[in-house]
């Protein structure tokens, strides 16, 4: 008896064992392809909401009470203006991006000076 070649169990077992490490190598690559997905799809809304808020930081402060109940990115978005004081406002953007996931919120205090 030859005891250096393979037997059919072992080329079996191995064929197996590769086999197991593929298949999990293959669902690896599409769960990180998922996760790339859905990672620039969070970049974008951030990119979206961030320059909606440039745009309102652009503006005077007398004109931001109209701009209360708007809306932005093709009705995605919401913009909400609520006076604190006399010369400080806090503006609230929200934006829907994944009807699965919770909305993009973003804060900030503006003031007359």
């Amino acid at each position: 008896m030859n005891k250096k070649a393979f037997t059919l169990i072992e080329v079996l077992i191995a064929a197996l064992l590769f086999l197991a490490a593929t298949i999990g190598f293959a669902y690896i690559l599409k769960y990180g392809a998922a996760s790339v997905a859905k990672a620039s799809e969070l970049n974008q809304a951030a990119y979206t909401i961030e320059s909606k808020m440039e745009e309102i930081r652009a503006m005077s402060f007398y004109s931001l009470p109209g701009l209360n109940g708007a809306v932005f990115a093709k009705g995605a978005g919401k913009i909400r203006v609520i006076p604190v004081l006399a010369d400080l406002t806090q503006i609230s953007l929200e934006l829907k991006w994944d009807p699965s996931r919770l909305p993009l919120k973003l804060y900030t205090l503006r003031s007359n000076y």
